[in-house]
């Protein structure tokens, strides 16, 4: 880029022939400073120090691991992680105990955790099962009988529940129990108050 430039292109063309944007290119332009390309370092370095103000002392860090190697071949129960890590230091009468913390961030950083991080992926877009439903051109009406409930006194109920994916309508209807009958009667009352979902696609479970 920064040879394209000095053989007479502009930055904007120089961005556009490198796809890169103008802004980047005037950085190494200005970078190179009229020095021969031969010797100048393009390497890509961040900004700052190369080591973080806040980072523990050397010393501290190798302390923690030795505790933690230590602890995890001697302890009885097995413990070696950071509260375990804090009270052998303040056992030993260490100085400038770190807290607890200071001391995950060491191991982690040393990769010294033995559990696996979780990753956490985004919940995929409602109805994404049909395709007509993930577009929203169908609405699904789920119900589901929940039984076992029982009121002061011993007397049994049963609820009749209902969610409409999009919509969001709900619908609930208790009975001593909830029969073939008069879960049809629910439904088409329900229906006849909010309508009867677009393409008609029902599901429905029995809870126990």
């Amino acid at each position: 880029m920064v040879a394209a430039h000095r053989a007479g292109a502009s930055l904007r063309q120089v961005a556009k022939d490198f796809n890169e944007t103008k802004s980047t290119v005037g950085r190494w332009v200005a970078h190179a400073n009229g020095q021969r390309l031969d010797r100048v370092d393009f390497h890509d370095k961040k900004s700052g120090t190369s080591k973080p103000k806040n980072k523990s002392p050397s010393k501290l860090e190798k302390r923690v691991l030795q505790l933690r190697k230590y602890l995890k071949e001697k302890s009885i129960l097995g413990l070696h992680g950071a509260d375990a890590i804090q009270k052998e230091m303040r056992k030993r009468g260490d100085k400038n105990v770190p807290c607890l913390r200071t001391i995950n961030n060491i191991l982690k950083r040393n990769g010294m955790f033995d559990g696996r991080t979780r990753i956490r992926r985004p919940a995929p877009p409602p109805g994404w099962y049909l395709p007509g439903l993930q577009q929203r051109k169908h609405e699904l009406d789920s119900f589901d009988i929940l039984e076992g409930l029982y009121l002061h006194g011993g007397q049994e109920v049963q609820l009749l529940n209902g969610l409409s994916l999009h919509g969001n309508l709900l619908h609930s209807v208790a009975d001593e129990t909830q029969t073939a009958e008069n879960t049809v009667l629910a439904l088409i009352e329900h229906w006849k108050q909010f309508g009867i979902p677009n393409g008609m696609l029902c599901t429905s479970q029995r809870t126990l």
